[in-house]
């Protein structure tokens, strides 16, 4: 297995929890946004067939807001962000649970943002930017049925203007 995303790993025989943590950082004077974001998974592995490649049950929740084509949203206002579900967990009755968390302030405090579903099985965050805010960051928490879980922060995801 590879391309992009693709983690190759060999694990023991033995069935076991597991836990696989990424963090990427990039300066602010690369890009004021997303100058931090850690993912952490946990998951059950065990033995698969020899020499097959098996896909880890991993799945990840991409944020997809509508901002402007400087890469703000305004302040004050609320936005509806999708959320946007790969990996195992895609897919209609996969998701046992899917929360999202906002901070103001680099991540001292978060509070939580309403997930919605639609008819259709598409997922929105819906947030609130405070008047005064200058940059949004997001903790997305996601478990699928078989209890295979995904925690994602990500610092500065965008910045607010006035």
């Amino acid at each position: 297995m590879g391309g992009p995303g693709a983690v190759n790993a060999e694990l023991p025989a033995a069935s076991a929890p597991y836990r696989l943590t990424m963090e990427a950082t990039r300066a602010a004077k690369v890009s004021a946004t997303s100058t931090k974001v850690a993912a952490a998974w946990t998951f059950t592995s065990g033995k698969t067939p020899e020499e097959e490649p098996t896909e880890l049950p991993l799945s990840t929740v991409r944020l997809a807001p509508k901002l402007a084509l400087n890469g703000t949203a305004p302040a004050g206002s609320t936005l509806t962000v999708p959320l946007k579900v790969a990996g195992a967990a895609a897919g209609p009755g996969k998701i046992a649970e899917l929360t999202v968390k906002v901070s103001y302030d680099g991540g001292s405090t978060w509070k939580p943002a309403p997930v919605t579903t639609d008819t259709k099985g598409a997922h929105t965050a819906t947030v609130r930017h405070p008047a005064t805010a200058k940059a949004v960051a997001y903790r997305v928490y996601l478990k699928d049925t078989s209890g295979n879980t995904m925690t994602e922060t990500i610092t500065n995801a965008y910045r607010l203007a006035p």
